[in-house]
């Protein structure tokens, strides 16, 4: 375990050097959703956090926030959100701001099912497309780190029937386009995570 975070430590690090860097936002999806105490399991339609706004795909009625702790499910002692009925999930800004996607933490989907494979596609201003698969194993969360191409992204797609996050980072570029390369902020970030679920 010591190993695996010196390297996602030394891994956010070199990424942090290569990326010019606005505004940075760490969604925690600890604030439930208008109605829901913090320690009850919903499946909700949306949610929106820091402005970016999550919601389902092909008509589904939606996801799980998870507020309560469950011997079944994941626990990392904070909320997050995972799939209901097995369905993807898209988040983007509510008003439409350009982001890169730098970083989350993945887990497994629950114990039945602790080792899953979650695939990621992002949508660029550019009309590209950009894809990766993460392999997840047991349903500890860990931080995934992602690279300098996921940047002026319109939205991300989780397109695995299952997936379960936490602790998303993104960044938004400054309206000017002055930018500033900050090296600590993956880093921070990825060291805030693995002592917060201590």
């Amino acid at each position: 375990m010591r190993v695996v975070r010196l390297i996602l430590l030394f891994s956010g690090l070199f990424l942090a050097l290569g990326l010019c860097l606005g505004g940075n936002i760490h969604i925690t999806f600890d604030r439930p959703p208008d109605g829901i105490s913090s320690n009850q399991t919903f499946v909700v339609p949306s949610f929106s956090e820091g402005g970016m706004g999550f919601r389902s795909t092909h008509g589904l009625p939606g996801f799980v926030w998870r507020g309560g702790d469950s011997p079944f499910w994941p626990t990392d002692g904070t909320p997050y959100l995972h799939a209901a009925a097995g369905g993807p999930l898209m988040f983007s800004f509510e008003d439409g701001s350009l982001f890169s996607l730098n970083g989350i933490s993945l887990a497994g989907y629950s114990s039945a099912h602790p080792n899953i494979t979650v695939d990621f596609i992002g949508h660029r201003r550019d009309g590209y497309t950009i894809t990766e698969s993460v392999q997840v194993e047991g349903v500890t969360f860990t931080p995934h780190v992602f690279d300098s191409r996921w940047s002026i992204l319109t939205s991300v797609e989780i397109a695995s029937p299952e997936w379960v996050i936490d602790d998303l980072l993104v960044t938004v570029p400054e309206p000017s386009g002055a930018s500033m390369v900050f090296a600590a902020i993956v880093t921070s970030w990825v060291a805030r995570v693995i002592r917060r679920k201590k």
